[in-house]
């Protein structure tokens, strides 16, 4: 029997180290605890569509991404296909890298508030 094809726990703690945060940082903002962060970075949960998109907009990274990302081959699928599928994770990872960043809300908000 193969594992799970989707591990969104790699992409959520490999986006998380990327933007410079801590465990504890992305789990307050999130409002969940350091200790189930660490789970659904480690697979033992699955997090909600609801959390999923909290997180992705945290990270300030298109949900569509963490799907991408997360996709794990089972270990006898062939060489090509796995190759493809790195591929298509590079694809959409540089396409979305190329598109102009969101901003947090927090920071655009500060920013609608300043006097010009």
């Amino acid at each position: 029997m193969c594992g799970p094809m989707i591990r969104f726990g790699k992409t959520i703690r490999k986006l998380r180290a990327e933007h410079g945060l801590k465990q504890r940082e992305l789990a307050a903002r999130l409002s969940v605890t350091p200790t189930y962060l660490s789970h659904l970075e480690h697979d033992r949960v699955e997090p909600s569509i609801r959390l999923l998109k909290q997180i992705a907009k945290e990270l300030i990274t298109p949900i569509e991404v963490f799907f991408w990302d997360s996709v794990d081959l089972p270990e006898q699928a062939s060489a090509d296909d796995k190759k493809a599928c790195d591929l298509a994770k590079l694809v959409v990872r540089h396409w979305y890298a190329s598109q102009p960043a969101p901003r947090r809300p927090q920071e655009a908000s500060r920013k609608r508030t300043r006097a010009p």
